[in-house]
């Protein structure tokens, strides 16, 4: 048989009728060629992109709490005190602070601690951690606000005598009664010497002790704000800007503290009286004194 007698055998029948099925299988769906029946394969794959990205989420809030739990204890202070608006006194911008203004930060993990001794078992109400020991303690959480005063000089003179090593003193503060810890103390004035000073060393500072006559500044006379020193040989007007290094704690439970403004220079540094005028202020803060009695 030739092949155009296949063709036409499986085209239609012999007899000539028309056939009963279709020709061609395209012919057989149900739907036109561009309306075809909706797939699943684009459901499961829609399907498994939103697995995708709830796994992606799960897997991103797991990481965070992670994170948060493995935060050291300061840290979690840190994050607590910025949540409740507690601003450490570090920092501060000095210009822009009221008396009595300043809130510290707190120490360790939890706040400053009021305790009382009383009879009975141990109690602690206060999230600074630790644990009461002996059954007759017990613990209070109280906070503290930290004073701060500003200390203003106007043409506040201080005179040096020629003709031996001098050291002068102004006192300038007097803190409360009882224990008491400075928190930061800063300086933010001018020194203008009037022309017997000759010598490049004029030594200012402030501290719980007033100046001894000699041409230094040590210990005490200068704890509060530290020994900086001036040139007045260049220059009679000289810059006096320092800051306390580190809190200080005083016992000021027999006497209350003072503060004082020192100065000290060498005989062989003036060649007559030199007078010094300071202006500007000191900033100190520290927290309420505690008596002991």
């Amino acid at each position: 048989m030739r092949c155009g007698d296949r063709h036409a055998e499986a085209g239609a029948p012999n007899d000539g009728a028309p056939a009963e099925g279709p020709t061609r299988l395209r012919d057989a769906r149900p739907y036109p060629d561009r309306m075809r029946r909706p797939s699943t394969r684009k459901t499961r794959k829609g399907k498994k992109i939103m697995q995708k990205l709830i796994l992606s989420m799960a897997l991103c809030i797991g990481l965070a709490c992670q994170a948060t739990a493995q935060l050291r204890p300061p840290e979690r202070a840190q994050i607590r005190n910025l949540r409740e608006g507690i601003v450490p006194a570090g920092s501060i911008d000095t210009t822009e602070i009221a008396d009595d203004a300043v809130t510290p930060a707190k120490m360790g993990d939890g706040d400053y601690g009021a305790f009382t001794v009383s009879s009975g078992t141990a109690a602690l109400d206060s999230d600074a951690g630790g644990t009461v020991a002996a059954a007759v303690a017990s613990a209070a959480e109280t906070k503290v606000v930290c004073e701060s005063r500003v200390i203003t000089f106007t043409n506040l003179t201080l005179t040096a005598t020629d003709g031996t090593d001098e050291g002068e003193s102004q006192k300038i503060f007097d803190f409360p009664d009882g224990a008491l810890n400075v928190q930061l103390a800063v300086m933010n004035a001018q020194v203008v010497s009037s022309s017997g000073a000759t010598g490049a060393v004029l030594y200012v500072a402030c501290g719980t002790a007033a100046a001894g006559d000699d041409s230094d500044l040590t210990s005490t006379e200068a704890d509060l704000i530290p020994k900086t020193t001036l040139d007045p040989s260049s220059s009679p007007t000289n810059a006096f800007d320092a800051i306390l290094a580190a809190s200080a704690i005083f016992d000021g439970t027999s006497a209350a503290k003072d503060m004082y403004f020192n100065l000290a220079i060498g005989d062989d540094a003036m060649d007559a009286d030199v007078t010094n005028t300071v202006t500007g202020s000191v900033t100190v803060y520290y927290l309420p004194p505690v008596d002991n009695q």
